[in-house]
């Protein structure tokens, strides 16, 4: 039986902010869920956008400043394509452990 892990799809050069970033199928079905853009400034955080629901839409955008573990995330839990919670993350952990209502 074969395993599935996530699927390089397409690496760029990006502009603003200035860095790169990679899209990958996470879940081997030929569609794009993940993207991840590193920022060439060390200040500014990773950034990785998902696609969780599969349905075509960035409804998860975790924020890793040390660019390997999520310092807070953005959900869109409406569809709205806007976020309405923001979770945060301990150190090192890969569940948020508060949520709450999110209005920029």
């Amino acid at each position: 039986m074969e395993t599935c892990g996530p699927k390089l799809i397409k690496k760029w050069q990006t502009t603003d902010p200035s860095g790169r970033a990679a899209s990958f199928d996470s879940l081997c079905t030929g569609v794009v869920d993940m993207i991840i853009k590193i920022p060439d400034d060390p200040t500014q955080p990773g950034v990785i956008l998902l696609d969780t629901k599969h349905k075509g839409k960035i409804d998860t955008i975790l924020f890793c400043n040390d660019r390997e573990h999520p310092d807070y995330a953005l959900y869109d839990t409406t569809g709205a394509g806007k976020p309405d919670l923001i979770g945060y993350f301990h150190n090192r952990e890969n569940e948020p452990y508060r949520i709450e209502k999110y209005s920029p």
